[in-house]
């Protein structure tokens, strides 16, 4: 769902990093737990909650922009999530 803007970001898409932030910031709702984040992304994975949570920081240490993991997932589901709506209208 967000893979496309995950590419514009210039993220690779050949790390897992890329689908678990993708999926991540499908699931995100506003105020969530970002280890409850992790631990929604293992079951769909098969994976544990540190290389989920290192995938992520290494995906997003890829673009270069200095953020946690949270805060790059709650900015950018929110900011994508406006542009939909504003493509909607």
């Amino acid at each position: 769902m967000y893979k496309l803007e995950l590419l514009n970001l210039k993220m690779p898409a050949d790390i897992k990093g890329f689908e678990y932030l993708n999926q991540a910031i499908q699931v995100y709702e506003p105020g969530m737990q970002i280890t409850k984040l992790y631990e929604q992304i293992v079951k769909c994975n098969n994976d544990t909650p540190s290389r989920v949570e290192r995938a992520i920081r290494h995906a997003i240490s890829k673009i270069d922009i200095g953020m946690t993991n949270g805060n790059f997932i709650a900015s950018h589901k929110i900011l994508w999530s406006k542009e939909g709506e504003q493509r909607i209208e």
